[in-house]
């Protein structure tokens, strides 16, 4: 049905949710026309989720890059993903369009300063073309602290895909816990992951819960979920409040280990701790089938998946960056799963776009929680920073190609410092040659795959 301008006010002023989404969709789907409804409803600051989430499928680019993104080259020609250059190309002239048609100063800033909220990927291009708007408003996230502690390298399974296989089956003392406990607390670290290894798993795991707890630290960790965790005091929700419950292909091999999850996953739910299950894809077989059947028993509605990836030697079973076009069907198939059985489904890791169809890629890039970049940029690329059990400095889980040495008085600047050197050149480094022609890759919104892989190159 077509609307004009007229019909699409009307629509807008409607109490019906339905019918004011109805015009969302038209003014997004036909943004040549309705650009002008578009660029006044966003500066005016109603509500209008659904208009955001319809520009942000249409128009990918407006998501969040990384976050020193590059400005949009209107000229350059891209080989791959080109009609979402074109489509940001129309944005941004609808945009200056408009722009030169509002004669009033102060709507003018409340409108870049609204895109700037609304749209992170704009922000680049929006404070080049406007520089004088920069710094108004309070356009910046306030981002928390967060580090990841490798407590121990012991695990109980041997999984031939984990990336912490190298790890010397070492804990790390309590001692060296609390000092590092005090140095997170003295540099506003927020948030505190526990890894490994095996978590549960340290000898003296209850005792490293209970210091978190009396430092009034949460904690966030992933688990096999094999070990018994109810003898456990401290296993309560105002110290975990998420666990990520990973279904290893040994314990679907193993009735025992199977009830124990269950058991344990029963524990966690009555102490109102969040789950997600976690699965691994390491071979063409993944087994899907048996994945869906334990979620199904459950009260876990959110599943997690990653393609693994290679350890610093890579003795690890993985999947082979060349060979990533071979698992677009089989997640495409998880996909499909998770949509009918109404899953919450992430990705764990980053997957390049360019090994789905059109379709695929589109619905992938506009929703959040399976966009092609992980969180490494965060925090001024500190976001996945981890110290392992001997007390050194990794920039990420998955980039151990260098380190340092912790020490008490070693202040946060130094850590920024060491961890944006280390990350920038690995995100700015084309995975594949196709990146170099890609507008994804060029507007920082694919970063290829995990960095893990780039470290080995």
């Amino acid at each position: 049905m077509n609307f004009d301008s007229e019909q699409i006010i009307e629509l807008l002023k409607s109490d019906n949710l339905h019918f004011r989404k109805i015009a969302f969709k038209t003014i997004v789907d036909e943004f040549e026309i309705f650009s002008k409804q578009f660029f006044d409803i966003i500066s005016e600051g109603i509500d209008c989720d659904d208009l955001i989430n319809y520009a942000c499928q249409r128009f990918p680019s407006l998501n969040s890059g990384f976050d020193e993104a590059t400005v949009f080259v209107p000229s350059k020609t891209y080989l791959y993903f080109a009609e979402y250059a074109n489509e940001h190309k129309l944005f941004l002239k609808e945009l200056q369009k408009y722009f030169h048609a509002e004669t009033c100063p102060e709507k003018r800033e409340k409108l870049i300063v609204a895109l700037s909220k609304c749209f992170e990927g704009l922000k680049s291009d929006l404070f080049k073309t406007y520089p004088q708007y920069k710094n108004s408003g309070n356009t910046e996230n306030e981002t928390d602290r967060q580090l990841m502690l490798f407590i121990t390298g012991k695990c109980n399974l041997s999984c031939p895909y984990c990336f912490s296989n190298e790890l010397q089956p070492q804990e790390m003392s309590l001692p060296d816990f609390a000092e590092i406990l005090q140095w997170a607390h003295k540099n506003k670290v927020k948030r505190i992951s526990l890894c490994g290894g095996e978590p549960t798993s340290h000898s003296r795991f209850d005792e490293i819960l209970l210091m978190m707890k009396e430092q009034a630290y949460k904690t966030y960790f992933a688990s096999n979920f094999t070990l018994n965790c109810k003898a456990l005091k401290n296993f309560t929700a105002d110290v975990i409040d998420k666990i990520y419950v990973h279904l290893t292909d040994q314990a679907l091999e193993n009735q025992y280990l199977m009830r124990q999850i269950i058991e344990n996953v029963e524990y966690a739910e009555k102490a109102g701790i969040e789950l997600m299950f976690r699965t691994n894809i390491a071979d063409g077989n993944p087994k899907i089938k048996e994945w869906f059947r334990i979620i199904q028993a459950t009260q876990i509605t959110a599943l997690n998946i990653a393609l693994t990836f290679p350890t610093p030697s890579e003795n690890n079973q993985f999947v082979d960056a060349d060979s990533f076009e071979q698992y677009a069907f089989t997640i495409e198939e998880i996909i499909k799963k998770s949509n009918e059985l109404k899953y919450g489904l992430s990705f764990a890791k980053p997957i390049p776009l360019c090994i789905f169809d059109k379709q695929t890629s589109r619905f992938l890039l506009a929703n959040k929680k399976f966009h092609p970049l992980c969180g490494i940029n965060y925090h001024n690329c500190t976001h996945n920073v981890c110290i392992n059990h001997k007390k050194e400095f990794h920039a990420c889980l998955g980039v151990r190609s260098s380190s340092f040495k912790f020490h008490k008085d070693i202040d946060w600047q130094e850590i920024e410092t060491y961890c944006k050197n280390t990350i920038q050149a690995l995100l700015a480094l084309p995975l594949f040659t196709r990146c170099n022609n890609c507008f994804l890759f060029d507007r920082k919104l694919c970063q290829g795959a995990c960095l893990s892989y780039k470290s080995v190159l």
